[in-house]
């Protein structure tokens, strides 16, 4: 929990030295969202870090550093530290978020929940599982089905393929067994 104190801080901070914006990559057809701050004392940006708990701290090529949040992160915390900003912020935060919740996540598809909590993937799919990398239950299950139908659509199409490959393999062997190999 952050204390009334921390966020007033970290508002003040963002305030003077941060942006609200849309990183690159999601011009490319990718919904992202990110907050950075940038300062040439990498004291202040691990303070921030560990008030919040969470960022990158990096060098952003220059004399300074930034410290960055990007994903749902960044939208939960710009939707926290929202009321206490300045218009400007206010307006860099209502922009950012309308990206957020209308660009699609690959091209042709878009948010499915868009605007609710962080959590911006439905779990129990395979997008969860693959490009989320989320192992709750359901994704697992959900994956572990679809393995199962690929297996069994293979084996539907060609039931005989296991004994196949047995066969190819015997026979292998016995040609390296012929050419004393084995």
């Amino acid at each position: 929990m952050i204390s009334a104190f921390d966020l007033g801080w970290l508002v003040g901070l963002i305030e003077g030295e941060g942006s609200f914006c849309i990183p690159y990559k999601a011009t490319k057809g990718r919904a992202r969202a990110g907050v950075t701050i940038t300062q040439k004392d990498a004291e202040i940006l691990h303070r921030a870090r560990s008030i919040l708990g969470f960022g990158r701290i990096g060098t952003d090529g220059h004399a300074c550093m930034r410290w960055t949040v990007v994903g749902p992160r960044a939208v939960g915390l710009a939707m926290t530290l929202y009321p206490n900003m300045s218009q400007k912020r206010k307006a860099q935060i209502r922009r950012m978020l309308d990206h957020w919740r209308t660009a699609p996540v690959q091209p042709g598809k878009t948010w499915k929940n868009a605007g609710k909590s962080n959590d911006y993937f439905i779990h129990g799919t395979m997008n969860a599982y693959i490009n989320h990398g989320c192992r709750c239950a359901p994704c697992r299950a959900v994956m572990s089905r679809a393995n199962r139908a690929a297996y069994d659509r293979r084996v539907g199409r060609d039931p005989g393929w296991p004994q196949r490959r047995r066969g190819l393999m015997r026979q292998r062997y016995y040609r390296l067994k012929a050419a004393a190999l084995a």
